[in-house]
């Protein structure tokens, strides 16, 4: 599978919407689709079953957060929209490498990349506070490399 096949299989009703002109908007879409196989691989284990949940629930908080932000009329809510996005990326973030031990480090990393990208986007947009520019250990997938992952998605 790669984006490029994903992107085709999204029904026109959701590719013709505003929100779909956001690049952040489609790779976090992605990433949530994607992060079904990743959470239905969580649920074999019986440890880590709640953990599934709780990822799905983080990822699919991303597209949800940025489609609220678009069309805002106050542009204080369409602030606080992509604040709740940077938010669920990071903890989505966070519970991909909680799943390091299931999923393994290619696919972990596939998906903490992808939504470094968002992230990234993201504090562009002025999410994240006022100090929005990226930290000396902060990752940040610059767009050459976000294609090449785009390419190859590794699944479990």
């Amino acid at each position: 599978m790669n984006y490029q096949m994903w992107e085709k299989s999204v029904p026109p009703q959701i590719r013709g919407d505003a929100v779909w002109s956001l690049e952040a908007y489609r790779l976090a879409l992605f990433v949530a689709d994607v992060g079904w196989h990743d959470a239905n691989e969580l649920a074999k284990h019986r440890r880590t079953i709640k953990l599934g949940g709780e990822l799905l629930e983080a990822l699919g908080g991303v597209p949800s957060a940025l489609a609220r932000s678009v069309g805002r009329s106050v542009p204080g809510e369409a602030a606080l929209a992509r604040e709740e996005a940077l938010a669920a990326a990071r903890a989505a973030c966070g519970w991909y490498f909680q799943s390091r031990h299931v999923l393994g480090q290619e696919i972990i990393m596939h998906r903490v990349r992808v939504l470094n990208f968002v992230m990234g986007w993201l504090k562009g947009q002025g999410a994240g506070g006022a100090n929005t520019s990226a930290g000396q250990d902060e990752v940040v997938v610059p767009k050459d490399k976000l294609e090449a992952l785009l390419q190859t998605v590794p699944l479990p």
